[in-house]
């Protein structure tokens, strides 16, 4: 044995004793079940989380030299951003946050919904590229074969997006130094949205959990006894 390897009595010793550790494979684990969800390779439906850990172990086992393919999400990072914006009262920053998140958010659940049907990476790019926002929540879910969200949903989303893109691309318009009023409108108008759109993120949260991980959270959040 190497001085740099661990015996299986050091390895089991680091697992008991260091709980950020466990902590951490846990969360590796949860996700790699989750991704396979997300893929379409395992349904969590009526099953225990022990029984989709062995699954999970028994798809991982029948390709050991597959290549395991990672991304970086930063929905929940934009999420938290957007909250501390808007816990500020900086209503026109939260917002540019939430835009973000709303994006991020659908073009996750395309890109999945895609590699479930196999499409090959250039086309989900362009999919993703190409479509504009209010068309993804709309058309574009009920060609993946998802359930529709709500046109009220849909229309507060991209009126959100509307005051973000004015913001971001500000125009620098003159106006009569007197004419206040439609300023201050635009900002309650902002103000409004941003204090009402945690509906929105509960319910796309609630659409993902129960359309595209088909309650796997919820049973984790049941039971997180999960013995590494």
């Amino acid at each position: 044995m190497k001085n740099n390897e661990l015996t299986d009595k050091e390895a089991s010793c680091l697992f008991k004793e260091n709980n950020k550790f466990r902590m951490l494979m846990k969360s590796i684990v949860l996700a790699q079940i989750e991704g396979l969800i997300r893929s379409g390779e395992i349904n969590p439906k009526g099953k225990s989380i022990s029984n989709l850990l062995r699954e999970a172990g028994e798809i991982i086992l029948k390709a050991p030299n597959a290549k395991f393919m990672s991304v970086i999400d930063y929905t929940e990072d934009i999420l938290r951003e957007a909250r501390i914006f808007k816990k500020k009262r900086s209503y026109y920053f939260s917002c540019i946050f939430y835009a973000a998140w709303v994006e991020h958010w659908i073009n996750g659940v395309i890109a999945d919904e895609c590699i479930k049907l196999k499409l090959e990476e250039k086309y989900i790019k362009e999919i993703i590229k190409d479509i504009s926002i209010k068309n993804k929540y709309a058309w574009l879910l009920v060609i993946l074969r998802l359930p529709n969200i709500p046109e009220r949903m849909i229309k507060f989303i991209e009126e959100l997006v509307q005051i973000r893109n004015s913001f971001i691309h500000y125009k620098w318009e003159r106006k009569d130094i007197d004419d206040v009023e439609r300023d201050e409108k635009e900002r309650e108008s902002c103000k409004r949205k941003i204090n009402n759109f945690e509906k929105v993120v509960r319910y796309l949260k609630k659409y993902e959990e129960r359309h595209l991980l088909k309650n796997y959270k919820r049973e984790v959040s049941k039971n997180m006894k999960i013995s590494i």
